[in-house]
C-alpha cells in the first residue's frame, strides 16, 4: 500500500496513508464497540453530510459572466468502527443525535460533482470535492448534566481536494492561468489542482424552543499542508491560503414544521469579511417531497476557483433527513 500511496500527487499521498490506516483498523478488529453491529456489518454504515441533486446556475461576479446550468450532485457517507453510529436526525453537517453516554470513531467520505448534460464538456462530469477523514465524535451529556442528548464535539483529521490535475503553480503553469484568466476562459479553472490537509473541531448544540427544533453548530479548521497559492489575476502572488476563506463555519436551522426548515451557515476565513461567504437554504417539509433550494453568496463555491466570487442558487431533492 504504501508503494501506491507513493505514485499518487502530492496533495493525496496523505489521504491514501490516511485511507489505508482505516482499512487495516476497519478489516483487523474483531468488532465494534458498544451495542453495535460487527466491524463489516451494514448496521454502522450512514449517511454523513448533506446527500442532494440540484439544478444549479452559477454567476462568476465581476469576472467572467454566467456559468452554464449544470446538475450538481453531493453524496457523502460514514462508516462507524468504534462505538455506535450517531443517526442524522437532522441537517448540521450530519452528526445528528445518538446514544448520549457512547463516543464514536467513523471513517467518512464526502464527494461532489457537476454534471453538464451537454451545455459544455465536463467529461463526463467535473469533480468538485474529494474529503476523507476519520472522526471521533464525543457526546457530551455524559461529561455535564443538562447537556441535550444530541450535544458533541467530533475531532477530525481530512483531506480536502478537487481531484483535478494541472498544477498551476509549477513550471509554465502561472503564465497559462493568467492567460486564461485575461481570456475569461471559466472552464479551464475547473481543472486547477487544490488541496489540503486540516485537524478540525467541530461543535455541535441544539435546542429546542417552542417545540421546535434550532440546530446550531460551529466547525474550526486547523490547516497542515495547503496547495492553494494564487498564480493569477489580482491576487497573483499575493500569498493567499484557503485558510484566508475558510477557517471558521458556523450554522444554524430551524425546523418551523408545516413550512419547511430554514438554514444559514456563515464562513469566515483569516482575512476577515473580505473574504467570507454565505450559504442559504430551504427545505419541505418532511411529510412531503424532499424539495431542497440552496443559495451560496461569495467565494468557496468550487475549490479549484475559490477566490473567486460565484453567487449560485440550485433547485432539486435533498435525500438527507432532518
Amino acid at each position: 500500500m504504501d508503494s501506491i500511496c507513493r505514485t499518487l500527487p502530492k496533495g493525496g499521498r496523505l489521504a491514501c496513508a490516511l485511507a489505508a490506516l482505516a482499512a487495516l483498523v476497519l478489516f483487523t478488529s474483531p468488532a465494534a464497540a458498544g451495542n453495535c453491529g460487527p466491524i463489516g456489518s451494514a448496521d454502522n454504515f450512514r449517511a454523513h453530510h448533506d446527500n442532494y441533486v440540484l439544478y444549479n446556475q452559477m454567476h462568476n461576479n465581476g469576472w467572467a459572466g454566467s456559468d452554464e446550468p449544470a446538475v450538481r450532485v453531493q453524496y457523502s457517507f460514514k462508516y462507524s468502527i468504534l462505538g455506535c453510529p450517531a443517526v442524522a436526525q437532522h441537517r448540521s453537517q450530519g452528526f445528528g443525535a445518538a446514544q448520549a453516554d457512547e463516543s464514536e470513531v467513523f471513517i467518512a467520505y464526502t464527494g461532489q460533482f457537476d454534471f453538464y448534460m451537454g451545455s459544455r464538456p465536463s467529461g463526463p462530469v467535473i469533480n468538485r470535492l474529494s474529503n476523507p477523514g476519520i472522526h471521533w465524535r464525543l457526546p457530551l451529556k455524559a461529561r455535564w448534566r443538562g447537556m441535550a442528548d444530541n450535544t458533541a464535539v467530533v475531532l477530525s483529521f481530512e483531506h480536502r481536494s478537487d481531484g483535478q490535475v494541472f498544477e498551476p503553480t509549477e513550471g509554465t503553469g502561472p503564465e497559462v492561468a493568467q492567460r486564461a484568466y485575461d481570456q475569461k476562459d471559466r472552464a479551464f479553472f475547473d481543472t486547477l489542482s487544490r488541496g489540503s490537509n486540516f485537524v478540525g473541531l467541530h461543535m455541535q448544540g441544539d435546542q429546542v424552543i417552542a417545540g421546535k427544533r434550532l440546530d446550531l453548530s460551529a466547525t474550526l479548521r486547523a490547516y497542515v499542508t495547503q496547495n492553494s497559492d494564487i498564480t493569477w489575476g489580482p491576487l497573483r502572488d499575493s500569498g493567499a491560503r484557503v485558510a484566508d476563506y475558510d477557517r471558521l463555519w458556523l450554522r444554524a436551522g430551524h425546523d418551523t414544521g408545516s413550512i419547511g426548515y430554514w438554514e444559514i451557515a456563515w464562513r469566515l476565513g483569516d482575512r476577515g469579511l473580505r473574504t467570507d461567504s454565505l450559504d442559504l437554504g430551504w427545505q419541505a417539509s418532511a411529510t412531503g417531497v424532499p424539495l431542497y433550494v440552496r443559495l451560496h453568496l461569495g467565494p468557496m463555491n468550487t475549490l479549484s476557483n475559490y477566490t473567486q466570487r460565484q453567487d449560485s442558487i440550485g433547485v432539486g431533492l435533498r435525500f438527507t433527513s432532518f
